[in-house]
């Protein structure tokens, strides 16, 4: 009996996997295909990738999503790759992605506004996240602030930004001791609501 436990279908014109059984799939790569928002999605319930329960790595990069796709089912999933897509809001990801997640990437997608990171403060174990190449770096600059300290004010978990230690720079320094404190010093949490 065979089983598998990586499959490897970048580049081909795969539009959905929903329906598909792969009960020991680990890491599934679709990067660069025709995958978009499942119609019948919204139902949150519904994952996507049900019937590949024991994924580890998802990577769904360079395709057609605008929202974060369903895999809830997959309990496990560790490092979510959804750069080079068109999404524009992190709104959904703590339905739609578990809370297992350590590995994000988001690059260059839509993201104008850093206020977005507050929803992946539903990932306890998030240490490593990559946002390069969304219009939130360009206004953060405009604004004179680094969006890596505020993505690390979000997600106290975090050890990477955009390749960068969290620790090691004055970014993320600034993330644990200004960013986001009133005048007596205390932490404002309401700023991120």
């Amino acid at each position: 009996k065979w089983t598998l436990r990586r499959l490897d279908a970048s580049g081909n014109a795969i539009e959905s996997v929903r329906g598909m059984e792969l009960p020991a799939l680990r890491t599934l790569r679709l990067n660069s295909n025709a995958l978009r928002d499942d119609d019948d999605d919204n139902d949150e319930n519904d994952s996507a990738f049900r019937g590949m329960e024991a994924l580890k790595v998802l990577d769904v990069a360079d395709n057609a999503l605008t929202r974060v796709p369903n895999a809830s089912a997959c309990l496990g999933l560790r490092a979510v790759g959804l750069s080079r897509n068109a999404l524009s809001s992190l709104e959904a990801a703590s339905r739609r992605l578990p809370a297992t997640v350590t590995d994000l990437d988001i690059r260059a997608n839509d993201v104008v506004d850093v206020e977005e990171f507050r929803h992946l403060r539903y990932f306890p174990r998030l240490a490593r996240l990559w946002f390069k190449g969304n219009p939130m770096e360009a206004r953060a600059v405009h604004y004179g602030y680094d969006a890596r300290a505020v993505a690390s004010f979000c997600v106290a978990t975090l050890r990477e930004c955009d390749g960068a230690s969290v620790i090691a720079s004055s970014w993320g320094k600034a993330a644990r001791t200004r960013l986001f404190r009133n005048d007596s010093g205390g932490l404002c949490e309401d700023l991120l609501g």
